[in-house]
């Protein structure tokens, strides 16, 4: 069992695992695959893999910064797809943990 003793501040769900990328999300010795994880969206994945990947796919490219956020916001103007606030209702619409 790998033993991780670092937390980042203000974030302490979020643990920082030494060696992690998208073939071995949990640190080396791991696999995507072994973990049942090969359905997740994928993770840690550099601009070099994504441009690799665009070019294995036929040459596709990756969105400029505006396409990016026009579709990160669903088209709609404002800070975060459903509004400017980042609670409705008082619940948190974006993928984060309290």
């Amino acid at each position: 069992a790998k033993t991780i003793t670092q937390a980042v501040q203000g974030a302490e769900w979020w643990l920082p695992v030494n060696g992690a990328w998208w073939k071995e999300p949990e640190g080396p010795g791991t696999s995507v695959f072994s973990t049942n994880r090969s359905d997740h969206p994928v993770v840690h994945v550099s601009w070099n893999d994504a441009v690799a990947y665009c070019a294995w796919r036929g040459g596709g490219r990756l969105p400029t910064e505006a396409e990016w956020e026009y579709a990160s916001r669903a088209g709609e103007p404002g800070l975060f797809p459903w509004g400017n606030n980042l609670t409705t209702d008082g619940e948190h619409r974006a993928n984060i943990w309290q």
